[in-house]
């Protein structure tokens, strides 16, 4: 979300002579729902080296992606002009009409019938593979290295599928007038940002038929120390995690405390500097059974 929605939101138009232009060009989108079946493998090389791998089959129910290369909104008095240009694909359970320029029809859009629906657990939108690998290094006793990279992989889209472009310009006229010191109307704000929202919608125009995509996961890449002391009952770690999300890398470390006071019962505390907040502590506890191994987990809880 680029910074300049809150720039609008907080601040409206500062200028009130000249056109106000906000840049929402980073703005972007990019989810995907879908499951996985995994085969993985650890071996013990020696008393310092373990390595593990894991293969997984991907399995997608619905997923939407964008590039968006420009999308700017100028402000001023008379009207707030929308100008796009990008491309957005997605496969999703929907069913919309398009107006005679190819663009959508905002107001036509709808999920599929329920059957339609269900038929996606058995027969996917599409199909994708990863690989998850990692090692660890003892160097001494209760001293603890590692690294790994996870959701190496892809899915390929074939189904319910479509692309679309946006590109043009979009006036909005219907603007509210507004005062320092006045009441705001919800419902004229409400009214403003749907048509904003159906403008972006409708910018977009797509020639109907289906078109295959590929998208990427997003990969993960860890980097951990961690030193156990009494026995190893407790030990404290640190994580990095590098997330590389579509074109963009975000970097998180996380301190724990970890305590293994019985052979069966294990627990966590955290803090994660993350998110540019204080609310970031995680509690976790982990209870083991046989075969059976049963754990709940929370991040970032919330202090206040």
């Amino acid at each position: 979300i680029p910074r300049d929605i809150f720039k609008l939101a907080l601040y409206g138009a500062q200028d009130p002579y000249n056109i106000n232009r906000f840049d929402f060009s980073s703005l972007g989108i990019d989810a995907s729902l879908y499951s996985k079946v995994g085969l993985g493998y650890m071996y013990q090389i020696n008393d310092k080296w373990q390595i593990g791998a894991k293969a997984k089959f991907l399995m997608g129910y619905a997923n939407i992606s964008s590039k968006i290369d420009k999308m700017e909104l100028g402000i001023s008095r008379q009207s707030w002009t929308l100008e796009t240009d990008g491309v957005i694909n997605a496969s999703l359970p929907i069913q919309f009409n398009t107006n005679e320029d190819g663009s959508i029809d905002a107001s036509s859009v709808n999920l599929l019938e329920t059957n339609e629906l269900i038929s996606l657990l058995y027969k996917p939108a599409g199909f994708g593979g990863a690989i998850d690998l990692g090692a660890t290094y003892q160097p001494i006793k209760n001293l603890t290295v590692s690294a790994s990279i996870t959701d190496l992989g892809f899915i390929h889209w074939r189904r319910n599928s479509l692309s679309g472009s946006m590109k043009g310009s979009h006036e909005i006229t219907e603007l509210i007038d507004y005062t320092v010191g006045d009441s705001l109307d919800t419902e004229q704000i409400t009214d403003m940002l749907t048509q904003l929202g159906e403008n972006i919608i409708n910018s977009i125009k797509t020639d109907g038929t289906e078109h295959t995509y590929s998208t990427m996961l997003r990969a993960n890449f860890y980097t951990g120390i961690e030193y156990g002391i009494l026995k190893n009952s407790i030990s404290f770690g640190a994580v990095n995690r590098l997330t590389f999300n579509n074109r963009r890398i975000t970097d998180e470390m996380t301190l724990a405390v970890n305590f293994r006071p019985l052979n069966w019962l294990k627990a966590t505390i955290d803090y994660s500097f993350t998110n540019g907040r204080w609310g970031n502590f995680g509690l976790g506890l982990n209870l083991r059974s046989g075969i059976f191994n049963m754990y709940i987990l929370a991040d970032y809880i919330p202090l206040s």
